[in-house]
């Protein structure tokens, strides 16, 4: 993905409508821990998997949503403002 560069708007939609189809039509998306470390171990470095699926699993009880809720608005607004111009 990093090396992608530029893509057309057009391009992202199609991909976006392509995947909603795909996901409806399986009924549901199911993932694990252990199939998403699976899945980025194939991808990435041991080192990079860590961190990534630390920050994952996080404190016991706390959902990716409630670790979004330590984030600033500014915050994020800023960086979507400069991933998605």
């Amino acid at each position: 993905m990093a090396n992608l560069g530029t893509i057309n708007s057009k391009t992202i939609e199609a991909l976006f409508v392509k995947f909603a189809l795909l996901v409806s039509g399986t009924g549901s998306l199911v993932g694990t821990y252990a199939s998403t470390e699976r899945l980025l171990n194939r991808a990435l470095g041991s080192d990079k998997v860590a961190e990534i699926m630390e920050y994952i699993r996080g404190p016991a009880g706390r959902t990716i949503w409630d670790k979004h809720n330590n984030v600033g608005e500014s915050v994020l607004a800023t960086y979507f403002k400069n991933e998605y111009p």
